[in-house]
């Protein structure tokens, strides 16, 4: 809808509520590390590139340092979408074929990157394959 100021308010409202909560650190920690994403999300949505690039990199950093696979992988997906909004379509490819492939989203992405790279088999096949992901 477009209103990206106010899903940005509420997302900080949302972790502010966990914080605040009688709810164990570790999920205080979660809340506090997905308002990165949440954040870059936004800044994708308004073309702002560096903020995006900023919080998807605070992201990543704890992400790898937990060793937590599904936080790492959403980290290649924001990164892909970042990648190729700067029309980097082969830095996309490669940091979506690290996000979940389970995602539909990120197949149809990479179709996408594909595609804008010219190599229509590909994006193609990753078209097929975003279909069909259940």
């Amino acid at each position: 809808m477009g209103k990206y100021g106010d899903a940005l308010t509420a997302y900080e409202k949302s972790e502010q509520v966990v914080i605040s909560s009688d709810l164990s650190q570790n999920l205080k920690e979660k809340a506090q590390l997905t308002l990165h994403i949440q954040r870059a999300a936004v800044a994708l949505k308004r073309t702002d590139l560096k903020k995006a690039k900023v919080e998807t990199e605070e992201f990543r950093k704890t992400a790898e340092s937990n060793k937590n696979l599904n936080q790492m992988q959403m980290g290649h997906q924001v990164a892909g979408r970042i990648t190729f909004a700067e029309k980097k379509n082969d830095t996309a490819v490669a940091e979506l074929l690290q996000s979940n492939q389970q995602n539909p989203s990120n197949l149809y992405r990479n179709a996408l990157a594909y595609q804008a790279m010219g190599d229509k088999v590909q994006a193609k096949e990753f078209c097929k394959k975003s279909s069909k992901v259940q």
